[in-house]
């Protein structure tokens, strides 16, 4: 029964606890009912929520949700799932619909039913989803997000250029299968000033944004192991806002692949690619938007390229297909296919110092994609089959090789030396290396393990 220091904080608080706990079954579920408060905070709880437990949140609620540090652990983190239907928050006073506010390891999980993929439906005054604080690794899967709010899902923490030493760090963001229509940004990953917290190992896929103000999608300061792949990002920038009308944009520090998307109908460009280098922008769809810009920021990553490859470009509303500004990264385009029926260049180059290669980039007639309900119903080329949202898609994270430090060397004129540079990878992938900028006398030999 009720603990004696509980009771003699007073019957409110008797109430509240009654509310939350009584509708709690197993040692290791909990309810969040219909008459359940909007914040949670996990120490205020007579069992302490940890890693594997469930949260349950009834079809019958309405008000906003926050949960206040909550974390689970790698293997077992906490589980946030809709229970009896689906959830549709509608909270129009609250900032956000459901914030998790200093949480970790914790995923937000959606199960639909015949009407909808999505086990949540969120609308609120600002945002849909909100993870804040120093939270990381979180989940965000079969979420609908529809309102008037400025944010579909928002994940950072401002430090204004200004952040402690270290730097935070945000790893293994997943959001996945999830829906937004009608906010004004889209998705807001990363705080766009540098230097910010940084974000690790982020995976974005198989999500629909639509009917934006501003962008669909934008990242920044993802440093290590980002791919967005396989999301459709239509009708961008229907405010009209001078530079924030793009179907996706790579925000400064930032680093990535990004696969298999479809940028659609966007008032500014498909894509604007402001990051440090180590990116890839390959086999997406880019349609009735302005194509590529590639610009400089604040941090580049030393030798690193920015690559633009095996894209489709049709029906640019500009008079180019890519403009260019970087001359910190090399530039390689090659394998894209283009068309239009205006008459005018693939690329612009808008600086004299812009490193570029360009290899097999076709005009070519081929049909437009067209979706309908969200559904890509044009099959030609082939090719489209594997773009935007996709079954049975999945994901993995990758890191980077762990270097031993190379200490200070003398060479002699007549001599051999020999340096060992040791590595290994975390996730034990195979390690290769390649050398450059050396000097005519240094031999690279690349020994087995």
């Amino acid at each position: 029964m009720l603990k004696s220091v509980r009771i003699m904080k007073g019957l409110i608080l008797l109430i509240f606890w009654m509310t939350l706990y009584a509708t709690s079954f197993g040692q290791n579920s909990f309810v969040i009912t219909e008459e359940s408060p909007k914040y949670f905070d996990n120490n205020n709880f007579e069992t302490k929520i940890e890693g594997g437990d469930t949260i349950f949140v009834e079809a019958k609620r309405k008000d906003a949700i926050t949960l206040h540090n909550f974390h689970g652990n790698e293997d077992s983190p906490i589980v946030v799932i809709n229970k009896n239907g689906i959830v549709n928050i509608n909270d129009t006073v609250a900032a956000g619909a459901f914030e998790l506010r200093e949480c970790s390891h914790v995923r937000l999980v959606g199960v639909g039913d015949s009407t909808s993929q999505c086990g949540f439906i969120l609308c609120s005054k600002n945002s849909g989803v909100s993870v804040t604080e120093l939270s990381s690794h979180i989940e965000i899967s079969h979420v609908k997000i529809d309102h008037n709010g400025f944010f579909g899902i928002v994940v950072k923490k401002d430090y204004h250029g200004n952040p402690p030493n270290p730097v935070p760090v945000f790893e293994k963001l997943n959001i996945h299968d999830c829906e937004i229509y009608n906010v004004t940004e889209g998705m807001y990953l990363g705080e766009t000033k540098t230097p910010g917290m940084e974000f690790k190992h982020v995976r974005i896929y198989n999500n629909i944004v639509s009917n934006t103000g501003r962008e669909a999608i934008q990242i920044a300061n993802m440093v290590e192991d980002v791919e967005v792949f396989n999301n459709i990002l239509m009708n961008s920038g229907q405010d009209e806002t001078d530079w924030q009308g793009s179907n996706f944009q790579v925000g400064d520090n930032s680093v990535g692949h990004f696969h298999h998307n479809i940028f659609l109908n966007g008032h500014s460009y498909g894509a604007i690619v402001l990051g440090a280098g180590d990116i890839t922008m390959s086999e997406n769809y880019f349609g009735n938007n302005q194509g590529v810009f590639i610009d400089n920021r604040t941090v580049t990553i030393p030798y690193s390229s920015i690559d633009i490859t095996a894209n489709y470009f049709r029906d640019m509303n500009d008079d180019v297909v890519i403009k260019i500004i970087n001359e910190k990264n090399h530039i390689n385009l090659f394998d894209n296919v283009w068309y239009s029926t205006k008459s005018f260049n693939f690329t612009e180059v808008l600086n004299s110092g812009v490193q570029i290669t360009e290899t097999n980039n076709l005009y070519n007639l081929f049909a437009p994609i067209l979706v309908e309900n969200y559904k890509i119903i044009s099959l030609n080329p082939a090719e489209y089959l594997k773009l935007g949202p996709q079954e049975g898609l999945t994901h993995q994270f990758n890191y980077k090789p762990i270097i031993e430090e190379i200490q200070n060397c003398v060479f002699k004129p007549n001599t051999k030396n020999i340096i060992e540079i040791k590595a290994s990878t975390p996730d034990f992938d195979n390690v290769s290396f390649i050398l450059v900028d050396t000097l005519d006398f240094v031999f690279f030999t690349d020994l087995e393990n």
